[in-house]
């Protein structure tokens, strides 16, 4: 199956638009925020919306009700492991092992739905904690251990990524042939999480539901029963945003946040590493470690493969 983000045009599109939002809104409320948003992923976005045959108020309101507009730290994409999904893909290789380390809601007597009361320790003599307190460090502290005692496969496979939380058990709808392989591409850059979250919608036919501006519908598939009212009205009001975002006076070199300028530079060089790295030659010898200031762009031209360092 085809997917947008082995597209050439999709790989080489800018990701800010090529008009943005000239004066932008206050940050401190939604549609200040929706424009920033914009006026940094804008012009990759309108461009995989209408790969999905969907308008670009559709697939804006679609991103910012699904994946927010916090946006990723290079290296480190935001991502939420989930112990039950841990205990299906690693558990059944050695429970003992996992029980010492890992306990969630419906697991042998604990109280509560597999998705509650998950915590971790690192090791017997340590105690229990929650695994989710709304930090990205905690998150990461158990990634690192699954990754010890099981593999980063099976830690990526028990995981979700970004705002939308796209599952890396749903890596090969993205275009991925493993969990790890989604992973790392989404450390690269906030494009690949962009074409991983249009190809996910495509993959599953759920762009059917949103070119109907059927939010329920489009709810109940990508968020699950029990949440379809609360994300549809979520949709509802993201689209409403995404209008007046849109509607918004633009101007070329428009603001997107401080320090966004150098964000950029730095993510269309790691662009230009990715593509390098899925055309790199069999057997080639990565570079171990890519800094700012490394030119990427002239290494890529020359074929050469390289390594982000971990």
């Amino acid at each position: 199956m085809a997917v947008l983000k082995d597209d050439p045009a999709v790989q080489q599109a800018a990701l800010p638009p090529a008009e943005g939002i000239g004066t932008l809104p206050p940050a401190d409320n939604v549609l200040g925020q929706a424009a920033r948003s914009f006026n940094r992923v804008g012009g990759l976005l309108q461009l995989l919306s209408g790969r999905c045959g969907l308008d670009e108020r559709t697939g804006l309101a679609v991103w910012l009700a699904e994946n927010g507009t916090q946006q990723s730290q290079p290296g480190q994409p935001l991502l939420r492991v989930e112990i039950n999904r841990l205990q299906k893909r690693w558990a059944g290789a050695d429970a003992a092992l996992f029980d010492k380390h890992f306990r969630f809601g419906g697991h042998k007597g604990r109280p509560g739905a597999g998705w509650q009361n998950q915590e971790w320790r690192a090791s017997e003599d340590a105690p229990w904690q929650a695994v989710h307190v709304g930090s990205q460090q905690r998150e990461y502290q158990v990634f690192g251990l699954i990754a010890e005692l099981a593999s980063k496969e099976v830690a990526c496979l028990a995981s979700s990524f970004g705002g939308a939380q796209l599952a890396g058990v749903g890596h090969a709808s993205m275009g991925y042939q493993t969990a790890e392989a989604l992973f790392e591409a989404l450390r690269l850059s906030e494009r690949w999480l962009l074409c991983a979250f249009f190809d996910f919608l495509a993959g599953n036919e759920l762009v059917k539901a949103l070119r109907a501006q059927d939010w329920r519908t489009f709810a109940q598939n990508f968020n699950g029963q029990g949440f379809a009212g609360y994300y549809a009205r979520q949709l509802a009001d993201a689209y409403d945003t995404a209008e007046a975002v849109l509607a918004l006076p633009r101007g070329k070199g428009a603001e997107a946040a401080p320090g966004v300028a150098e964000a950029l530079f730095h993510l269309d060089a790691e662009r230009t590493l990715a593509v390098a790295l899925q055309a790199a030659p069999a057997g080639s010898q990565p570079l171990a470690l890519v800094s700012p200031a490394t030119p990427l762009r002239k290494l890529a031209e020359e074929g050469a493969a390289w390594q982000v360092a971990a």
